[in-house]
């Protein structure tokens, strides 16, 4: 019995390294990756944004209603294409594929997503 409480206590302690790190360099990426200038609009909470796209929350506007806008910019960092997504419980998230292709994907919460792909370039 004892050799059994020793056991989850190890796998318990592992999994907690093993996800203490990953959030870790997680972080570091994000730090190190270099941002756009915030937008500075009352109406837009900054959610991310990198040099190459941006993505924003909306406040609540009279009706309650919020929504998320995806910008993404050229190399002289002017909006070349912007997409709001309806807040919903998951966020759109936008990934570089290439160096100028970028895929955006909004989870509908049941495992399936709609995704788009960008080419900055064309």
């Amino acid at each position: 019995m004892e050799c059994r409480k020793l056991w989850i206590l190890a796998v318990v302690f592992i999994i907690a390294i093993v996800t203490g790190c990953s959030v870790t360099q997680f972080m570091a990426d994000m730090s190190t990756t270099p941002a756009i200038a915030e937008d500075t609009s009352e109406n837009y909470q900054v959610i991310y944004g990198y040099n190459k796209y941006q993505l924003l929350k909306s406040k609540k506007d009279a009706k309650g209603n919020e929504k998320y806008i995806v910008r993404i910019f050229d190399d002289e960092n002017n909006v070349i294409h912007e997409r709001s997504y309806p807040v919903s419980r998951v966020a759109p998230s936008v990934t570089e594929l290439d160096n100028d292709i970028l895929r955006i994907t909004l989870g509908v919460g049941t495992g399936l997503n709609y995704t788009h792909f960008f080419d900055r370039k064309n």
